[in-house]
């Protein structure tokens, strides 16, 4: 293995390491294959390693600006910063399992409650009012709630990179001066995030994702023993029309760099996967 950790031309130590300080390269040609080697898994102290061999092969095409990121399977991505350079992270996308008539992250006062919250649960499809939560404010009132119960379980070592949260709504009319408030927050600190607001009135069912990485410095401790929630409000402004506010469904989106054994064996189908999407790149 050469000063820059590679053999034979290959980062392998930048893919099995914990990778948790990536950095870009400029794209570049490399030739090897990977063979992994399924059937050999060896029990040594209570866990599993599988054998991997790294051999040369044919040449592949060069790194392009068209390589981003890559869903292998199960939440895998893999993050290119050149054609022999990825970065590990998994991801998770979560719904609610619980809610509540509390309005912890509302930015106003809370004047009543969403009807039927189970049913923002879960994305159903094809939408339909039926399987939506209900909300009908009075004028110039909000009423907002919380959900919670995503369930998140990450290890304690484990890396928060990105955290979105995604909702799916409508209104009845656009008369109403209707605006949904989206407000994440953890019980850990504890800490609210800036509210987003869509004011926009959609009266067909239109997803909103907005990104909340940038709220704190996102901890495992923050999501799990169910510390994460989104409050919800819906909010009529100075209108006398009553609008009926849908709120189809609610998500929590994040991507990770897992824990560093974790990392060892998520990497190892890594290596097997960037072997074979090079093999059938010509």
């Amino acid at each position: 293995m050469n000063p820059r950790g590679e053999t034979n031309g290959i980062p392998v130590a930048r893919i099995v390491r914990t990778l948790r300080h990536p950095f870009p390269h400029e794209p570049r040609t490399g030739r090897f294959t990977v063979f992994l080697l399924s059937g050999a898994m060896i029990l040594m102290l209570g866990f599993p390693f599988f054998l991997v061999l790294v051999l040369p092969s044919s040449p592949v095409r060069q790194a392009t600006d068209e390589m981003g990121p890559e869903t292998i399977t199960g939440g895998i991505t893999v993050v290119y910063y050149s054609d022999d350079n990825p970065d590990v992270r998994l991801t998770t996308t979560r719904y609610p399992s619980s809610s509540a008539d509390a309005g912890t992250n509302c930015g106003g006062t809370d004047s009543g409650v969403w009807l039927n919250r189970n049913q923002a649960y879960a994305d159903d499809e094809p939408d339909n009012d039926a399987t939506s939560a209900t909300a009908v404010p009075g004028k110039n009132l909000r009423f907002c709630d919380d959900w919670k119960g995503f369930g998140f379980t990450f290890g304690s070592s484990d890396v928060i990179q990105v955290v979105q949260v995604s909702v799916e709504w409508r209104v009845s009319l656009t008369t109403g001066i209707s605006t949904l408030g989206t407000g994440l927050f953890t019980t850990n600190g504890p800490t609210s995030c800036s509210i987003d607001t869509d004011a926009a009135e959609p009266t067909t069912y239109t997803t909103r994702t907005y990104t909340k990485t940038a709220c704190k410095a996102w901890v495992p401790a923050d999501f799990n023993s169910d510390r994460i929630g989104v409050s919800m409000a819906a909010i009529r402004g100075n209108s006398n029309t009553a609008t009926t506010f849908y709120l189809d469904y609610i998500s929590v989106y994040v991507q990770y760099i897992p824990e560093p054994f974790e990392l060892l064996l998520v990497s190892v189908l890594v290596i097997a996967f960037v072997g074979w999407r090079k093999r059938h790149a010509l």
